[in-house]
């Protein structure tokens, strides 16, 4: 009896990074969509909110600033790869941290997206839902503290360049992150 064929995606928008798996450790992920949300939230920390519900699965993106969607992923195209991979692949903890995957070879089949027109489908579709600024679900916090956090760790990881992109998007959080970066009161998230 042979072995399990196992579906992963790996996302990349087209202006970063060439795809040459071959000789690239890639971060794979068990569905297009989740692929696509990793690669949405990344440098998007002040603009945007991606998140899973993990009592239903369910996908989430959240403006944390006004026309966020349009102004961080308007005509950004994304390439979507599939991979087929033989055996067991392990479920990462943090569903936007993927699966770090070696030597797939050539993708199966590649898509070709923009990426916002992309997000639109799917929550059209009813795979995810869009709050647009200022809602927000329960779970991210009337008071941004949240983002306040997440500068104060990104700070820690760093330096001090995130502080530009602070005051470009949310110059108001600007003292309480200074307070809680001298104070190092802050708390870990795993949005």
């Amino acid at each position: 009896m042979g072995e399990k064929m196992s579906k992963l995606y790996y996302s990349r928008i087209e202006d970063r990074t060439t795809l040459n798996s071959a000789h690239f450790h890639i971060r794979c992920h068990l569905s297009e969509i989740e692929s696509v949300l990793s690669v949405t939230a990344k440098d998007n920390d002040f603009v945007l909110s991606v998140f899973k519900d993990s009592l239903n699965g369910n996908y989430f993106v959240c403006e944390r600033i006004e026309n966020g969607l349009i102004s961080a992923l308007k005509n950004r195209v994304i390439i979507i790869n599939e991979f087929y991979c033989l055996g067991i692949v392990r479920t990462p903890l943090n569903w936007l941290d993927g699966i770090m995957m070696h030597n797939l070879g050539s993708p199966e089949q590649s898509s070709v997206y923009d990426l916002y027109d992309y997000l639109m489908s799917i929550n059209q579709a009813g795979k995810l839902t869009i709050y647009y600024y200022p809602q927000r679900p329960d779970t991210i916090p009337q008071d941004d503290q949240d983002l306040i956090d997440r500068a104060i760790i990104q700070f820690r990881l760093y330096g001090s360049t995130i502080l530009n992109d602070l005051l470009q998007f949310h110059p108001h959080l600007f003292e309480r992150v200074i307070n809680g970066i001298k104070s190092e009161n802050f708390k870990e998230y795993s949005i």
